[in-house]
């Protein structure tokens, strides 16, 4: 962040920010789930300026809202959790996010009240990382960008702002919400209970010293929690895709494959200004050197290995096809591909990694003893471990021949550039599920030691039989979030012909209608191991990718007939918190 946006938001810098929406019944889900939008690009005056939140996807970090485990609070309480946050999304320049009810007195009244219509306003608690100014005119307030942003909870609010920590906005466009009540003044007991809260904060965190000083200058506790994530932040890499630059369309069209390629090439002079801003942004992003040119992700999705073919212009079927007298782009068939199913289920992503990581693990408990009065009680320690992530390399390659790559029109180019990028999109998801761990690969998580098998009667898989997925993880206490299944469409046609009571007419164990599986949502790919059915809780598994998609170019091997070999290399690893939280099955063999 800047020396002019930190001076400009004074104290305001780092403190956890709320802004206000309304609460809708989710349309078409479970009836438990209900529907709010947290956020837009509207305008919004704050004491420094105008601030305008970003909703690109670079612009927002979703993890932990993503992650299945971000609360919804009552009046931003930390203490009075009232729900979760189910999934969320930023589309349509907006932030939305579905929010499931907790099952304690307090949740349900407000629950009711919701229903009811009697609440409806939400305010969602966010820290702003960095921002820039965009505009600045003589006798109107500064316009500043929010370009990196972090929601961290959503909360039911009767009066939806505090004007000690920010503004409120209702979903209204540019409607504002002034705020002119006085907060009364704390108690002895608040004081107590605010001081007994920092130091615990400072002291899990091994910031006594910040506590002291928070404690010093009567900072509240949300307050200080804000500053304190902050802190462990600080040096971190943002969450958000270092590879999406947020191009708009026309940027994206204007980006040339053949430019990139071409200011690769020794002696070749052609102008790839834009395509060398766009690597060296990424760059800074991930602060390492490209081998060759970073792509930005904008352009298509990605990630896999080994993917090899040649497109020339004189054979047919390959390049030829591209240069012709009556090509038609806008009518070409695209290639049947595995969908990818990963991101549906979600798998978290972990971008923007430098070295190698590792996460500490609990994996045992201490143990507890009843005892007679006077006897010593018997000692025992916790057990850790750590997981881990390494890189592990994936690339996809093809050969142009100089022919194509000079007469080739644009569509055909992006075609060769969105083939790259799809490879190895799909390439990354089949790791994520079905990595071997071996020749070069990540061990994807079916793979992993520790996932649950379960019994099923293959070829005639039973109602109980299935259910037994579901109690196997609840049994391991690894039931943390919400669950999915992923199919093969093999196993998605056997499911759906198995019936509660094994007679046809009966009540399948699949719905399609509502796409759900036991009553749960299900993803069906063949980027699912064949015959298998998997279950679990998906935002346990963690993508984790360093840099971004690594554009080479070889003029050399085939520098007789002028042929390019083009290769995109991306690296990335599996990381699963929990294996107990997965379990499998063959279902068909």
């Amino acid at each position: 962040m800047s020396e002019t946006v930190k001076k400009a938001m004074g104290l305001e810098a780092g403190k956890l920010l709320f802004r206000s929406a309304a609460l809708t019944r989710a349309d078409g889900d479970a009836a438990d789930l209900y529907d709010l939008s947290f956020s837009s690009e509207d305008p919004y005056e704050r004491s420094f300026g105008i601030e305008i939140l970003g909703h690109k996807p670079s612009e927002v970090r979703m993890a932990w809202l993503l992650s299945g485990h971000a609360p919804m609070l009552n009046q931003h309480d930390p203490k009075q959790q009232v729900g979760v946050v189910h999934k969320a999304v930023i589309e349509d320049l907006r932030g939305k996010a579905q929010v499931r009810f907790a099952s304690g007195a307090l949740a349900q009244e407000l629950l009711k009240d919701v229903v009811n219509g009697v609440r409806g306003n939400v305010s969602v608690g966010y820290m702003v990382h960095d921002m820039v100014l965009e505009r600045e005119e003589a006798g109107k307030p500064p316009v500043y960008r929010v370009t990196d942003w972090e929601p961290l909870e959503v909360s039911l609010v009767s009066i939806p702002a505090d004007r000690t920590v920010g503004f409120g906005r209702e979903q209204t466009q540019r409607e504002r919400i002034t705020m002119n009540e006085t907060t009364p003044a704390p108690t002895a007991a608040d004081e107590r209970a605010r001081v007994n809260d920092i130091l615990t904060i400072g002291k899990t965190h091994k910031l006594d010293e910040m506590a002291a000083k928070a404690i010093a200058d009567g900072k509240a506790v949300a307050d200080f929690r804000a500053d304190v994530l902050a802190k462990l932040a600080e040096g971190r890499k943002p969450v958000a895709a270092a590879a999406d630059l947020g191009l708009t369309p026309k940027e994206s069209k204007r980006y040339s494959l053949g430019n990139a390629i071409r200011c690769l090439m020794q002696n070749e002079r052609v102008d790839a200004s834009f395509e060398r801003d766009c690597s060296d942004e990424i760059q800074k992003r991930v602060g390492r050197a490209p081998q060759g040119i970073y792509l930005p992700t904008d352009l298509g999705i990605w990630s896999n290995p080994t993917a090899q073919r040649v497109l020339q212009i004189g054979s047919t079927g390959t390049g030829a096809n591209l240069v012709a007298t009556e090509l038609q782009p806008q009518n070409f068939i695209e290639l049947l591909r595995n969908k990818m199913v990963t991101a549906k289920l979600g798998v978290v992503t972990l971008p923007n990694l430098v070295g190698d990581v590792a996460v500490p693990k609990q994996s045992a408990a201490s143990t507890l003893y009843w005892v007679s009065e006077g006897t010593a009680v018997t000692e025992s320690e916790q057990t850790f471990t750590q997981v881990t992530a390494t890189p592990h390399t994936a690339g996809a390659a093809t050969s142009i021949t100089r022919k194509l790559l000079v007469q080739s029109t644009p569509s055909a180019e992006m075609l060769v550039r969105d083939d790259l990028l799809k490879v190895l999109a799909i390439g990354l998801d089949s790791a994520t599920l079905t990595g071997t761990g071996s020749a070069g690969q990540p061990e994807g998580i079916f793979t992993k030691s520790g996932v649950s098998d379960i019994t099923v009667t293959a070829g005639t898989p039973t109602y109980a039989e299935m259910l037994g997925f579901i109690s196997t993880v609840a049994e391991n206490n690894a039931d943390i979030g919400s669950m999915a299944w992923a199919l093969t469409p093999a196993v998605w046609a056997k499911l759906a012909a198995t019936f509660q009571n094994a007679s046809a007419g009966d009540t399948s164990i699949l719905d399609w209608r509502s796409k759900t599986l036991l009553g749960l949502p299900y993803e069906v790919s063949m980027q699912v191991t064949a015959k298998y059915a998997f279950f679990g809780v998906w935002s346990q598994c963690v993508q984790a990718l360093w840099n971004a998609p690594d554009l080479l170019v070889d003029p050399y091997t085939n520098s007789k007939s002028g042929t390019v070999i083009v290769r995109v290399l991306q690296d990335m690893d599996v990381m699963v918190r929990h294996e107990k939280a997965f379990a499998k099955a063959d279902v068909l063999s």
